[in-house]
Formats: structure tokens, C-alpha cells, sequence
């Protein structure tokens, strides 16, 4: 799930909301990088989406799980 098109946002803007670069934000939607956000950008983040904290985790939870680490679970 992307959340970021989720809430109708283009990389500028979900950039700009959370503080950091279009750069950034594309390499989370790549899986280079792991989002690394503070309460108040989880919380920004929720706002914009209309997604609950359990949604946003599985959100984050399906983008940057490991293979190996979903058949252990």
C-alpha cells in the first residue's frame, strides 16, 4: 500500500509535509531507504491518509518486510 498516494499526494507535497526531501521520499517508495519518522510525522502521516496507527504499521509492515522474516512470523 502506498500511503502517500493513499492520501492523494504528490512526492512534493508528502515531502514537504513530513520535512524531508522528494529524494527521500522516493527512495522509501523504492525500499533503498526505511522510513525512519517521529511521532509527529506518524501522526501527520495519519492525518493525511486517514489511516488508523494498526493500518499505517501494516502499511510499513508489507513494504519493508523481509521475505525471510514473513515465514518465520
Amino acid at each position: 500500500m502506498n500511503v502517500r498516494k493513499l492520501a492523494g499526494m504528490t512526492q512534493r507535497q508528502f515531502a514537504d509535509l513530513l520535512g524531508v526531501t522528494i529524494s527521500t521520499v522516493s527512495n522509501w517508495e523504492r525500499g533503498v531507504q526505511v522510513p525512519r519518522l517521529t511521532f509527529f510525522q506518524t501522526k501527520l502521516i495519519m492525518d493525511a491518509s486517514g489511516l488508523t496507527i494498526d493500518e499505517l504499521v501494516e502499511a510499513f509492515n508489507e513494504t519493508y518486510r523481509s521475505p525471510n522474516k514473513s515465514a518465520e512470523a
